[in-house]
């Protein structure tokens, strides 16, 4: 039975599409707690201090995981840079 051998362009489609499910998912995320604050104390979108915290969730979510996946992608090239050539 032979081995399929996965080439690195192939490995790297499935890793950008999973760096971008991720940041959907993760800023998915951090809007609940956003929603939640609004919701529960009532602060108008208006106030600064506010909408500095909800930017600074937003980016976090949404970058933090793009760049876990990254970093693995970093390793399992790292670990098959012979075979990729």
């Amino acid at each position: 039975m032979e081995r399929r051998i996965r080439t690195s362009w192939l490995v790297r489609r499935r890793f950008r599409q999973a760096a971008n499910a991720a940041s959907i998912i993760g800023l998915a995320l951090a809007t609940v707690p956003i929603i939640v604050a609004v919701n529960q104390t009532g602060v108008a979108w208006q106030d600064p201090g506010f909408l500095t915290g909800a930017m600074g969730i937003a980016v976090i979510g949404a970058v933090a995981p793009r760049l876990a996946v990254h970093a693995v992608w970093r390793l399992i090239r790292w670990r098959n840079h012979e075979e990729w050539g």
